[in-house]
């Protein structure tokens, strides 16, 4: 068992396993999506950098995931078993986590057609009570993160100035060589 409170300054690279659950947005009530999610997640550590690893079941019916705000990056598929598995930076262990989840299902359930298409709001809780380390070894991370630097890129005004300046040249060559031959 590792701290009450633990961050990724505490904690050591490698592989933990975190249980979890999915509540109703801003309740205390289990979701039932918390079902389409297995268990635990993996807390990967790396260079004091945390990233939460979640696997969805029914992989086909949900579109989209975020958590705190961050789209999903793809690990890997188990398009066999209907598998997704995904992960997101973390910030800290502890508290809830926003998120949605988008279902989309066009199909026959229980013999019967169905046709769902919706967006929740959910919480993302993490039992950090009972994180527990599984190796050293860290995963590989699939997220790209931006690196901050001091220079801005481009913006699309600069391009549209430069077209202007371009334009502006021209004009200006067009009527001395206008002027010359006159």
């Amino acid at each position: 068992m590792l701290p009450v409170g633990a961050k990724a300054q505490t904690l050591e690279n490698g592989t933990y396993k975190i249980p979890y659950e999915v509540k109703k947005s801003g309740e205390s009530s289990t979701s039932i999506a918390n079902d389409y999610f297995q268990k635990p997640a993996i807390l990967i550590v790396s260079n004091q950098k945390m990233y939460l690893e979640i696997t969805i079941l029914k992989s086909h019916w949900t579109k989209e995931v975020t958590f705190d705000g961050n789209k999903e990056t793809l690990v890997k598929t188990n398009k066999e078993k209907d598998m997704r598995t995904i992960q997101f930076p973390l910030k800290q262990i502890s508290g809830k986590h926003k998120g949605t989840l988008a279902v989309y299902i066009n199909e026959k359930v229980d013999g019967e057609d169905f046709l769902y298409d919706n967006r929740y709001e959910i919480d993302f809780v993490l039992d950090e009570n009972k994180l527990a380390k599984q190796s050293n070894h860290v995963k590989e991370i699939k997220i790209i993160e931006k690196k901050q630097t001091k220079e801005q890129p481009m913006g699309w005004w600069v391009y549209v100035i430069s077209a202007m300046v371009f334009f502006l040249i021209v004009a200006i060559v067009g009527k001395q060589i206008r002027g010359r031959k006159e």
